[in-house]
């Protein structure tokens, strides 16, 4: 469903809009990408660039670890999901995740006693669960 203030995207887009498709998602050309800027300073786009990496590199740090408490929560109403069943989760393998996490300071064996820990607070917390059922 377009927004009521559809003239505000096409003034800032400049481009082709369509609403209530299955994916929100920009599609740029290529060619319109790699054209130089008229104008443009090399050393500012260098410069730019290394603050984006530096960037999505801290997101993905933070990311990981909030990936895999979210994931260990769900799953252990299932049961004590694995390093390498939470890794194909993630689509990576168990290496990557031990290392992934490694760069932050913590191992698989915290971040899991960390969800038991966390989540026995929640349920100690709501009255509808006795100590033994939280046990």
């Amino acid at each position: 469903m377009p927004p009521a203030k559809i003239e505000d995207f096409h003034t800032l887009l400049r481009a082709p809009l369509h609403f209530g498709a299955q994916q929100t998602r920009l599609v740029f050309d290529c060619q319109a990408i790699e054209r130089p800027l008229d104008g443009g300073n090399p050393e500012l786009a260098r410069h730019n660039d290394a603050i984006a990496v530096q960037y999505l590199s801290q997101m993905e740090r933070e990311n990981i670890q909030w990936r895999v408490r979210e994931l260990l929560t769900r799953r252990l109403a299932l049961g004590e999901p694995s390093q390498k069943d939470v890794a194909e989760l993630l689509n990576m393998s168990a290496r990557t995740l031990q290392r992934k996490l490694g760069d932050l300071g913590i191992t698989y064996k915290e971040m899991l006693d960390e969800t038991y820990r966390l989540l026995a607070l929640s349920y100690l917390s709501a009255p509808r669960h006795s100590v033994s059922d939280v046990t």
